[in-house]
């Protein structure tokens, strides 16, 4: 039997042609399917994005408020508190002074030592500041004029004339206070208290009759 091989050779080309095809159309296929897919998932944030963004907004709703702006300092009330406690470490010197120098009034007046007015005040009950009322002038003259009677020594020759010019004096001083500090009587008044707790300077009263007694000795 002849066997014809020209039949089984168009066969096999057609067979190689039809794998060929279809190879073709798969990877045709394929190719489209990806390209269709990836235009299908396009995302509108990377995970990567997401993430940031998320860390970016914790990290601004962690961000402390701002500080608020310091408050202004007002220079001039402070300058003005300084002055006033320096106008009235002043008025207390002046009203140390003036208390000073009606106890040596009193003293010249009276022709007593300053230690005796000191003594007086202290047997009345008073403090030297307490000189600034004049009625408590009238008072210790009188206690002074008394104890010189008692002792034997010469007193003033006038003495309701001499009251009134202490008193009149004190009043020149306490008027004199108040004007050159502008002191109502009221702050004065407070004032005086204030030195009462720390008389002369924090100086007991036996130290200062002390100091008296040296230095009038000195002076004889």
């Amino acid at each position: 039997m002849k066997i014809d091989s020209s039949y089984y050779l168009n066969k096999l080309l057609e067979a190689q042609l039809t794998s060929t095809t279809n190879s073709t159309t798969e990877v045709e296929t394929s190719t489209t399917n990806s390209e269709d897919g990836m235009d299908a998932y396009i995302p509108s944030n990377s995970e990567d994005e997401i993430l940031y963004a998320n860390y970016d907004d914790n990290l601004t709703a962690m961000t402390p408020p701002p500080m608020p702006p310091a408050p202004m300092t007002d220079t001039e009330d402070s300058t003005d508190s300084t002055d006033s406690t320096d106008s009235t470490t002043e008025s207390e010197l002046a009203v140390s002074d003036s208390v000073q120098s009606i106890i040596s009034n009193i003293s010249e007046t009276m022709h007593c030592q300053e230690g005796t007015v000191l003594d007086t005040l202290q047997s009345l009950g008073l403090t030297p500041e307490d000189l600034l009322d004049s009625d408590n002038i009238e008072t210790v003259a009188n206690a002074l004029n008394e104890g010189a009677i008692a002792l034997g020594i010469p007193t003033v020759d006038d003495l309701d004339q001499t009251i009134s010019d202490l008193k009149s004096s004190v009043e020149d001083t306490v008027s004199t206070l108040e004007s050159d500090y502008s002191l109502t009587d009221e702050e004065l008044a407070a004032i005086i208290e204030q030195l009462k707790t720390k008389p002369l300077n924090d100086t007991t009263l036996s130290e200062l009759l002390s100091s008296l007694g040296a230095t009038e000795e000195t002076e004889a």
